[in-house]
């Protein structure tokens, strides 16, 4: 398997998971999995969704790469890039139409393919370098305690931020 097809495989991985882990917090409700994943509609609690299927996926990734004996050197800085790309190009595209529009499932189904083929791209881009960029790597881990601390403070206290923090459907912020 080459790295073009393993980064399909991605894009169809990470949509189709993302449909489950949508819904572990209402499963499964406890302080780890309302961290991880979202405990509500809102824009901001699906941020999580997007970035901890990216990571669930690069552990895949990494397991695929390594037994291919396929450069494995800097999955941990393709995959945080890629996650915080795809979170980033996310809201800029969804959020004005949201806003403008409201919420229309198949449109948000729509952008979500596209940014995580677009994130697919950064992760292409950094996971073909041969050189191992260890002090990217490093960084890379550090951002991502970073953001599930920030994903567990504004879970637990939110920004009164209606366009992105706000629940409509439920009429809440966070777990209110």
């Amino acid at each position: 398997m080459n790295i073009k097809k393993l980064l399909i495989l991605r894009l169809f991985f990470i949509f189709g998971l993302s449909f489950v882990t949508h819904n572990i917090y209402e499963w499964i409700p406890s302080f780890t999995t309302s961290v991880f994943f979202p405990v509500n509609e809102s824009i901001w609690e699906h941020q999580k969704m997007i970035f901890t299927t990216t990571l669930i996926w690069g552990i895949i990734e990494y397991i695929i790469l390594k037994r291919n004996k396929m450069n494995c050197k800097n999955v941990i800085s393709s995959v945080s890039l890629s996650a915080i790309f795809n979170i980033i190009i996310f809201l800029i595209i969804y959020t004005p139409i949201y806003i403008i529009f409201g919420h229309n499932l198949i449109i948000t189904l729509i952008i979500y393919f596209i940014t995580i083929a677009l994130a697919s791209l950064v992760e292409y881009v950094v996971l073909s370098k041969e050189k191992h960029l260890t002090k990217l790597n490093v960084f890379a881990l550090i951002i991502i305690l970073f953001i599930y601390i920030l994903f567990g403070i504004l879970t637990y206290y939110p920004l009164k931020i209606e366009s992105l923090f706000y629940d409509r459907r439920h009429g809440v912020y966070g777990l209110e």
